[in-house]
This record gives structure tokens, sequence and C-alpha cells, in this order.
């Protein structure tokens, strides 16, 4: 359930691609937006994973012998 985050590194080399004019300021935006968005949901989806294996396996976690 996890994503592949961005860092904040990842702005330096769009920009400085993007002055290079190896990616267009369009295909800059959009790899803008889609590294926010990483940065802003997998904080939640690793909160959700967590309680969802909770619910899933909560028998599988109880010391063998119980």
């Amino acid at each position: 359930f996890l994503l592949a985050q961005g860092g904040d590194f990842a702005f330096l080399w769009f920009s400085f691609a993007s002055q290079s004019s190896v990616i267009s300021t369009e295909l800059m935006n959009l790899l803008i937006v889609v590294l926010v968005l990483t940065m802003i949901l997998n904080p939640l989806l690793i909160m959700f994973s967590v309680r969802m294996v909770r619910t899933l396996f909560v028998d599988c976690m109880s010391p063998l012998g119980e």
C-alpha cells in the first residue's frame, strides 16, 4: 500500500531538467504535482496499512501455543 515517496531534492532536479530543456515546463509541473501528492499521501497510507495489518492479522500475532 505504500508509494515510492519523492524527496525534496527532486524539486531541484525537475527545475534543473526544465531549465536545461531536458523536459518541458508542462511535464515539470506534472511531476511536481505527483511529487507533492506522494509526499502528502505516503504518511497517510502508512497509518492506514498499520491499522489494516493489525485488523487482518490479529490472530496471527498471538504467541504459539495460546
